[in-house]
């Protein structure tokens, strides 16, 4: 341990071991956040119950058994178990607690006065009887509500427990203390060892760097576990695909689960010579399956041997595998700003890109396939770009094979690929021939593992008709283009430099202390792929990515803009160094105003559930839609008066038609 953190040999020896103590107790206050939010520690928090009675409804099959309801949908009507009227009292918390087993899923909803849902929980189904618990805020409701469970499946559930109650004011001051005696222990830590800190932080000692990387990864770690938006879209059922790998050896779902599935025609599915495949890439399923099989041998599984699919053990293991690689992710950043920053510099850089970028609000939050294509790219620069690793042949075999991972995950790495091929052509060329080999090897593989299971050479995912790329010449003709060039960097929906506004900041201090960079060549190269990427993402017809949160598609550069942001910060350094910096304190202020607002809107869209259900319209107005059934549209990325990151703290905007 004192090789971790070389300062003085007695000193360093304390210092690891009330660093180790400190850890220790942040897992305590972690787990007893944890804890807190747990059904045990909720029911410590409950006061009187507000109602405790159900009513069978009108349609479907119900019947009693005892305590309990038992229902059952007749023929293609739902069945509805109704439940007394409650009124709630404003600014509190109430406890809903729900006791149902059996069935394949159901939907529990509040009913305003005007018998429309003012909240809507879809469950999965559960082996069992088992309780579930919800915190939900009377602020966010109607006053008066009534609530009914909604069963549209044949096979019956069970409804043994409905209940209600109002939560003790201690519960949102326990739920804060954790935190609180989090900070305060950094604080002891932080002031009790400062001057060595400090030291060490300002030094160009590499001999920490083992302890400081272990030490962003935990943190990461603990913050992105905790957070609690769950964003699991496009990836639905990729643990399926997992599964289906480890007991069958074979990336096509069972075709029991593709029958359970059928009823809710997903797009995630597609039927190729009788066979199910995910549409999506499934190179991540492959990348999950030793997570997904630790959880199989703790007996937390996607799907049942019928075929039955479990949301929750999915959401489950996306939570795990999302935090894991977020926080890997973070770790190699933190070795990339070493390659021109001291440890305090990197440090705190990488703290700006956690929290304040899309690793946050997207890459740690399950699960989306850029976690893994952008963890992969970013440890293949580290091997070309690190002095310690660049001049040995493994380098290269093992950065060829992460940069071909990372393409299968996200067919837009591609412009990474090249660029890293760029990389290697011109600091070390005669690794060419090594570094190409590897990486067609890669390629021929799956091709014919593409060839096997498709019978085409790419994967469906990968054709133009999907990402339009046969189409691309044509786009730069239609005005659809100006609106994605514009949307992806400035909309207030999807804007890049709206979610992360310290990016021109960058790019300025990039420009204006060009002499200083480390390396001129790798800084134009990010920024070559940063404009590439950014116009590839404005030639698609599907520019602002669906269902997610802000520019969700420019998770791909991350890593090239954290070494765009590094080399910047490295020269910024050393121009003040020299005495060729003026800096007004107007413009330190402006730049800090922009890495705030950066922290604010990325942290929502991690910690507030507001921000991913976010619609500008629910239903587009009439006068948006040209024919057809309404569904969502992207005129809402332009709303600035409902923005995404602004959801929950401001007033919705309700949609209303154009006048003639």
């Amino acid at each position: 341990m004192t090789a971790f953190v070389r300062w003085r040999p007695g000193r360093s020896d304390r210092l690891v071991r009330e660093a180790l103590a400190l850890g220790l107790l942040l897992l305590l206050c972690a787990a007893a956040h944890r804890w807190i939010g747990s059904n045990a520690g909720l029911h410590g928090f409950k006061l009187e119950p507000a109602f405790a009675r159900l009513d069978a409804g009108a349609f479907g099959k119900i019947r009693r058994e005892g305590d309990a309801l038992v229902v059952r949908s007749a023929s293609n009507k739902p069945a509805v178990a109704m439940l007394d009227e409650v009124t709630l009292e404003p600014d509190k918390r109430y406890l809903l607690v729900l006791q149902v087993g059996g069935g394949l899923g159901y939907r529990f909803e509040a009913l305003d006065e005007n018998a429309k849902p003012a909240l809507r929980l879809r469950l999965p189904p559960r082996a069992g009887s088992e309780e579930r618990l919800f915190v939900l805020e009377a602020a966010n409701l109607p006053e008066r509500l009534r609530f009914r469970i909604v069963n549209k499946w044949p096979e019956e559930l069970r409804v043994e427990r409905v209940e209600l109650y109002r939560l003790s004011g201690a519960y949102r001051l326990a739920g804060l203390a954790p935190w609180l005696a989090a900070l305060l222990l950094l604080a002891l830590f932080g002031g009790r060892h400062r001057r060595r800190l400090a030291a060490y932080f300002a030094s160009p000692d590499r001999a920490g760097d083992r302890f400081f990387v272990a030490a962003v990864f935990a943190a990461c770690l603990l913050i992105f576990s905790l957070a609690p938006v769950q964003q699991i879209a496009d990836s639905k059922y990729i643990t399926v695909v997992s599964h289906s790998l480890l007991t069958s050896g074979t990336l096509s779902v069972p075709a029991a689960f593709a029958a359970t599935t059928d009823q809710e025609n997903p797009y995630h599915l597609r039927q190729i010579d009788g066979r199910y495949y995910h549409f999506f890439p499934n190179a991540p399923a492959v990348l999950n399956a030793p997570f997904v099989a630790a959880y199989r041998a703790a007996g937390v599984v996607p799907m049942t041997p019928d075929g039955m699919f479990f949301r929750h053990h999915e959401a489950r293991i996306l939570r795990t595998i999302s935090a894991l690689v977020a926080a890997a992710l973070c770790a190699v950043l933190f070795l990339l700003g070493r390659l021109w920053l001291p440890p305090g510099a990197a440090l705190a850089l990488v703290a700006v890109f956690a929290l304040g970028t899309q690793i946050f609000s997207s890459i740690s939050r399950p699960f989306w396939t850029h976690g893994w294509a952008v963890l992969l790219l970013a440890a293949a620069l580290y091997l070309l770009l690190s002095p310690s690793w660049n001049r040995r042949a493994v380098a290269y075999v093992a950065s060829a094979s992460l940069l071909s991972w990372s393409y299968f995950c996200r067919p837009t790495m591609a412009l990474s690929v090249v660029a890293a091929t760029l990389i290697v052509a011109v600091e070390q060329r005669r690794r060419l021939p090594v570094f190409a080999g590897v990486g067609l090897v890669w390629l021929a593989l799956f091709v014919l593992q593409s060839m096997a299971s498709y019978g085409e050479p790419l994967p469906p995912y990968m054709f133009s008709w999907h990402i339009e790329s046969g189409h691309l010449g044509a786009r730069f003709l239609d005005p659809g283009y100006l609106d994605g060039v514009l949307g992806t960097l400035i909309s207030p929906g999807r804007g890049l430099l709206v979610f992360v506004p310290f990016v021109p900041c960058v790019l300025w201090i990039a420009v204006r202390r060009r002499r200083w960079l480390p390396s001129p060549l790798l800084a134009a190269l990010a920024f070559a792929v940063f404009v590439a990427h950014w116009q590839v993402l404005s030639l698609l017809s599907t520019w602002w990515g669906g269902q997610s949160y802000g520019p969700r598609l420019f998770s791909d550069i991350v890593p090239w803009l954290f070494l765009l942001s590094a080399m910047a910060l490295h020269a910024f350094r050393e121009a003040t160094r020299s005495g060729d910096v003026r800096w007004p304190k107007l413009k330190a202020a402006g730049i800090a105003l922009t890495v705030a607002a950066a922290l604010f809107i990325n942290v929502r869209g991690a910690t507030a559930p507001e921000t991913w259900r976010w619609r500008s319209f629910e239903v587009p107005p009439r006068w948006l839609v040209e024919g057809g059934e309404p569904r969502f549209q992207p005129a809402g990325m332009w709303n600035w008066r409902y923005p995404q990151f602004m959801a929950g703290l401001i007033e919705k905007e309700q949609s209303r038609p154009r006048p003639d």
